[in-house]
């Protein structure tokens, strides 16, 4: 059995990476939530927030929200123009979102996944419709009809990549919609 006595505080710790910590100032870490709470001066908490970046702590989760909305084309030709040469898409969502308020887009599903780093994700919203794929006449004359289900909905896959600088993040990402049996 461990000692939890002879483990080295959160604030000796950073206090051993150069960080003071004068009167009144506290450090403490809960690891069943992985939180650390530090109270100190401005200066020494972003000494702290540059000591924490350096962690490599795990593998880095990242979530996703993915919408399916359906709308005019001139619509969403001109805002996917917009979103182009931008990464903070925000300003586009919620111009189509107070589109699906005023009634003139349609709000078909949304997804939401976390994933580890590096680990392919896969959210399923689909119902099961039996489809013909194929249609033949037998020996007889009769017609003859080959079926396979089918999934309808949403199919989104996808695995990102977060780089070492915590910030950047490469993502991979398979969406399928389908609104009716095939």
């Amino acid at each position: 059995r461990e000692d939890f006595a002879s483990r080295p505080t959160a604030k000796m710790i950073l206090e051993a990476q150069g960080i003071p910590f004068p009167e009144g100032a506290i450090a403490s870490f809960t690891p069943a939530t992985a939180m650390l709470f530090v109270k100190n001066t401005n200066e020494n908490l972003a000494l702290v927030e540059a000591y924490v970046k350096t962690l490599s702590i795990g593998p880095k989760l990242s979530t996703f929200t993915s919408h399916v909305l359906q709308g005019p084309g001139p619509l969403l030709r001109r805002i996917t123009a917009q979103a182009a040469s931008k990464s903070d898409h925000r300003a586009e969502l919620d111009e189509l979102l107070a589109a699906v308020k005023a009634g003139t887009v349609q709000h078909l599903d949304t997804a939401r996944i976390e994933a580890k780093s590096g680990t392919r994700a896969t959210a399923e919203q689909v119902t099961q419709h039996q489809a013909i794929t194929e249609v033949s006449v037998n020996d007889k004359g009769e017609p003859f009809f080959t079926q396979e289900m089918r999934r309808v909905g949403l199919l989104l896959e996808l695995e990102p990549h977060v780089f070492s600088d915590g910030v950047t993040v490469e993502l991979n990402i398979a969406p399928e919609f389908h609104t009716a049996p095939p």
